[in-house]
Parts: C-alpha cells; structure tokens; sequence
C-alpha cells in the first residue's frame, strides 16, 4: 500500500524580520524563497505537489495544505505553486476572508478556477476541543455552507483550528458532508484513512522539510514523540495555560 505525505504551511512572506510588528505565526511561516527550493526538491524527486480533493492517488503525489488563508498564500505561494505545476489545498477561515492580511473571495475563485482546493478551517479560528458539540456544529455548517456558496463547490476537507479535535468531529464531519479531518498529528497517510495526518512545515526548516518528503523514519519517530509530548502538555495545562507557555518559549528561542 502506497503511502503519501502531507505537508502543513500557513503563511509565506517576503522575509520574516525579528522583532518585526508581524500579522503571521514567524514560527509557522516559510519564506517564499524557501517555498520556492521547497516546491523545487518536490520536483526533484519526480514527485508531483497535489491535492487531496480530486486526487489521482499515484504514489509519487505529495499533497500540499495551507491553513487560515493568510494573504500570502495568494500573493506568494499560488504563482510558485502555478509555476511547478502543482496545486495545493487552502484551509479558509470563513469569518476572516476579505479582512486585513487574509486572501478575498474573489482571490480564491480565482485560485479555484486555477485548480486549487479551497477548504473550511471552520467558520472563525477559535479551538475547539473546548466548545460545545453546538458550537462546534455551527462552526463546521458555516464554513461548509459559505465556501459552497462562494465558491460554488461544497468542500470536503475540513482542518481543525490549532489541531484541537473535539470527539464531536467523528459524526458531524460526515454528516455536514466532509470526507475528511486534516489534522495536526505528524505522520503519513495510507491515502484511505478519513483522518489525515500532517507534517507542519516551519521557518528555516528545509532538512525537515526534505526528510517529510523523503519519509525518513528516524524524522518521523521523532516528530511523533515531540508530538505526544506537546499533546500532553496541551492536556495538562489546557488551551490557554498552553499557548501562554509556547508563547514564552518561542519568546526565549528569538532572544537567543
């Protein structure tokens, strides 16, 4: 059975500058220049970058995702992507789009007609693992219901805002009518399995990057452990008592 990886990107600047005032995660962003390297090494090993909406599911695939539909993904990485010939998936927070920093409607008609994926992050990026299943079922349904409006194709990917799963996603996701939960836990995917696993890929981290591609085991072993490591943190302290210690740790990480 084939085996794909599936590459998480959130935002794709110019440059990311320390101490910059910054409308993206730097943790999370990727330079276009190294998304440019990053869609070249793709290429490189005969691989085609893709979709999961649509797919042919060759074995060469990886499929390319990008959550909360920051302005970026317009502006930079859509004509990289156009370049090589790929397409990708965008994760779009319903609320967002058309506000300052994020991708318009009319940006993602015109990524759609190009042959891109447009996706719901739900309808607000709030975590949800913390809601009630009401309120969970109202973020999915919004989302779900405007991108098919707009976009004028019903979504079937749904990516949950900061990884956070609520038990509730196992019936509403099929019952809203998503095929699949895009997620955060690391790893790769038998291209059948309803949950999907992702590699993020963060700033200055092409070796990564590389080894994602290239399903390198010692790589994968050690994101799954960094990633049982933070979901027990994230247990431990809760949402906010856990963003608050990223938030000082990523802080000390810049200072050094």
């Amino acid at each position: 059975m084939s085996s794909f990886s599936v590459l998480m990107y959130h935002a794709i600047p110019l440059e990311i500058r320390a101490g910059a005032d910054l409308d993206f995660d730097p943790h999370y962003a990727v330079t276009v220049a190294d998304f440019t390297r990053q869609m070249e090494f793709i290429s490189k090993q005969q691989k085609l970058g893709s979709k999961i909406a649509g797919r042919s599911a060759s074995a060469n695939e990886v499929y390319i995702t990008f959550d909360d539909g920051h302005l970026t993904n317009y502006t930079q990485a859509f004509p990289v992507l156009q370049a090589c010939g790929f397409t990708a998936e965008f994760y779009i927070n319903t609320a967002t789009v058309g506000t300052a920093g994020y991708v318009s409607w009319d940006q993602l008609r015109e990524m759609h007609q190009a042959g891109m994926a447009i996706e719901s992050h739900g309808h607000d990026h709030v975590l949800m693992n913390e809601l009630s299943e009401d309120a969970v079922r109202l973020q999915l349904q919004q989302s779900y219901d405007l991108i098919k409006q707009e976009i004028g194709s019903s979504p079937i990917v749904f990516s949950p805002p900061g990884g956070r799963m609520h038990p509730a996603m196992q019936h509403l996701v099929p019952e809203i009518g998503f095929q699949y939960v895009a997620y955060s836990k690391p790893g790769v995917w038998d291209g059948g399995n309803r949950f999907i696993p992702r590699y993020p890929v963060l700033a200055n981290s092409n070796e990564q990057f590389e080894a994602a591609v290239l399903q390198n085991f010692k790589f994968r072993l050690k994101t799954k452990v960094r990633h049982d490591v933070m979901g027990l943190a994230k247990k431990v302290l809760g949402n906010s008592g856990y963003e608050r210690l990223r938030a000082t740790l990523l802080a000390k990480r810049q200072e050094t």
